[in-house]
């Protein structure tokens, strides 16, 4: 999934299926802050300066070539 477990989801244009994730998520707080780190977690690991400029360092390094 493309959230890694760090967010949920849910059928689009369906509110019978947003109001079943919403009422889950209400019954399951611990879900709710355990998705929250693995959120904070992957915005460190994926957007921090070094990541990125590591990543523009190897376009501008293979358009060189």
């Amino acid at each position: 999934e493309a959230m890694n477990r760090a967010g949920f989801s849910f059928v689009n244009k369906d509110v019978d299926d947003l109001t079943r994730q919403l009422f889950e998520l209400l019954n399951r707080p611990e879900s709710v802050v355990n998705a929250g780190r693995r959120a904070q977690d992957m915005v460190h690991y994926n957007f921090n300066w070094r990541v990125i400029t590591d990543h523009t360092e190897i376009v501008y390094r293979s358009v060189r070539h």
